[in-house]
């Protein structure tokens, strides 16, 4: 099993540098990058850390803790719509299938019997309750249960490559909820910026989990629903429409990354990294939801032009999203080396 884990690991190496090669990407042995620790360094940890460690910590494993029949997973399930909703969990989480939930709100509100004239309010704003019930579900209950498997995670093995780099004169911004950084390589609380918080912090926001500040927004059309000659009907359900329309606003107002806010109350690490020369990514997918935290960077780091970044790959494929993002960034790609662990 360990030849045919290196075998694996081998091949994963060969692709990732074959990838870089093709984009114009310089790559390099991992263990090139031994002793780079420093008090110029940056290293920006991502859940690919964790994962490399031997901790169950993707977003695929956070489905299985919840089971087939659970009412948290079928709500997200129903809720969400994109090509790999698990993969790219917190950048879905922005894309809301109103088109799949919507349609049902005239049959609820038969249902409830509120186009009666003789129906309440209340009966009115329960149907559409009822059809945004996933929204409800994720609102009240992904930041707890979350948080709860979030607790579970353990540490693995601890890795060579690691412990010849870290430094604890280093600065490290972990993306990360896990403390693994201290527990296994022990560097000290003070080097690390938890910047969506840490698992042992209290309180429903103390977990950071959402998408990015402009995804999700509407886009003015809505599900063809019936046009009724009645004139109390169609002011009814209009009136449901709102109602479920404010649903889908409060699902965002719990579900937004807001970027400028956390980069407001972490100014102070941001304004320590003017004198940072080397910064080294690791497993960090460069996602656009947290596009925003590397741009703060180039604004406060002094000769960003001349950083040397490092970069790990995965896969072959992840070498095309690092090539947007160093081109988003204005990032030359001789100033950036991939490498695998």
């Amino acid at each position: 099993m360990a030849d045919e884990g290196a075998g694996r690991k081998l091949a994963a190496a060969r692709a990732v540098e074959e990838a870089c090669a093709a984009q114009g990407l310089p790559f390099a042995d991992a263990s090139a990058l031994a002793g780079i620790g420093a008090p110029e360094t940056l290293f920006v940890i991502g859940n690919g850390f964790d994962l490399a460690h031997g901790v169950k910590s993707s977003y695929w494993d956070f489905r299985s803790t919840l089971g087939k029949s659970n009412q948290l997973r079928a709500a997200l399930e129903v809720a969400l719509v994109g090509d790999d909703l698990w993969g790219d969990f917190e950048n879905n989480l922005a894309h809301i299938n109103t088109y799949g939930m919507l349609p049902n709100l005239d049959d609820m509100i038969d249902a409830y019997d509120a186009y009666s004239e003789d129906a309440s309010a209340a009966d009115l704003f329960a149907a559409a309750e009822e059809t945004m019930w996933p929204l409800q579900s994720i609102v009240h209950d992904l930041p707890r249960r979350f948080h709860m498997w979030v607790n579970t995670l353990q540490p693995g093995k601890r890795m060579a490559l690691f412990e010849e780099m870290f430094s604890k004169s280093s600065r490290y911004l972990t993306f990360n909820y896990t403390e693994f950084l201290e527990s296994v390589y022990g560097i000290p609380e003070s080097r690390i910026t938890y910047i969506h918080g840490k698992r042992d912090a209290k309180g429903k926001g103390a977990l950071v989990l959402g998408h990015a500040p402009d995804a999700g927004m509407e886009d003015g059309r809505r599900p063809q629903l019936p046009h009724y000659r009645s004139a109390a009907k169609r002011e009814k359900l209009e009136a449901a429409l709102l109602v479920a329309q404010n649903w889908v606003n409060w699902y965002h107002e719990n579900f937004t990354k807001n970027t400028a806010d956390i980069i407001r109350a972490y100014a102070s690490f941001f304004d320590m990294l003017s004198e940072v020369r080397d910064v080294v990514v690791v497993g960090h997918s460069l996602s656009a939801v947290d596009m925003p935290y590397f741009l703060e960077m180039r604004s406060c780091i002094e000769g960003f032009d001349e950083l040397r970044w490092f970069f790990s790959c995965y896969t072959g494929e992840s070498t095309s999203r690092l090539a947007q993002f160093l081109a988003a960034m204005g990032i030359r790609s001789s100033r950036a080396t991939v490498f695998v662990l």
